[in-house]
């Protein structure tokens, strides 16, 4: 994964004046469902996720019992019972068993499932003041899971839509982490080079 492209100057001011891509696959992905999720993110995250309706996102951290910081993320409520988390790739690993310890050592464990789709979903940021005027040129339709949209320009800050490119799923959020406006595309790996020369084009 290159740092730069064309130079860091030139990169920082299309991001800020128009609109740029970013490749964010090397991100981890982890999935946290079933009836005991809500209250098992809750002992281990700092933000309270009973918050979250669906489709709605939080930023917070992930921290060990004397309450030191492990990492911090993005939290999503995707459907009722089922959380995306998406986490630093530095530590996805130290996340993925730390997370994998705290469900055995819990007394709800057969209430909760854990998935680390990490290596199997990709992702890039479309971020930029212009984004939102095409990014549904690049997702087209209406959500089919998530925040219940009509197309992806709709989505609110800290929300995540599911819907659909080429027959698969596309869990698109709206954090805009670069500070300006944007949207990030998470979706299989076979999906996200299609996905990525579409949003160039």
């Amino acid at each position: 994964m290159p740092l730069q492209y064309t130079g860091i100057v030139d990169e920082h001011m299309t991001v800020r004046r128009a609109a740029g891509l970013f490749d964010i696959s090397h991100m981890g992905e982890i999935f946290v469902s079933g009836l005991g999720a809500e209250s098992f993110l809750n002992r281990i995250l700092t933000n309270d996720v009973r918050r979250l309706s669906i489709g709605q996102g939080q930023y917070t951290l992930l921290c060990g019992p004397e309450g030191g910081v492990i990492d911090d993320l993005y939290v999503f409520r995707v459907d009722a019972p089922r959380f995306l988390l998406v986490v630093n790739a530095a530590r996805t690993d130290a996340d993925w068993a730390w997370i994998q310890e705290q469900v055995s050592e819990g007394s709800s464990r057969g209430d909760i499932e854990i998935e680390n789709g990490s290596d199997s979903l990709g992702a890039f940021a479309l971020q930029g003041p212009a984004a939102a005027s095409f990014a549904h040129c690049v997702i087209e339709g209406g959500s089919i899971g998530g925040a219940p949209l009509a197309n992806v320009n709709q989505l609110k800050k800290n929300q995540i839509g599911e819907f659909a490119f080429a027959n698969k799923h596309v869990y698109v959020a709206r954090t805009g982490y670069t500070g300006e406006d944007g949207f990030e595309m998470i979706t299989e790996v076979a999906n996200i080079v299609a996905m990525w020369n579409r949003a160039l084009a």
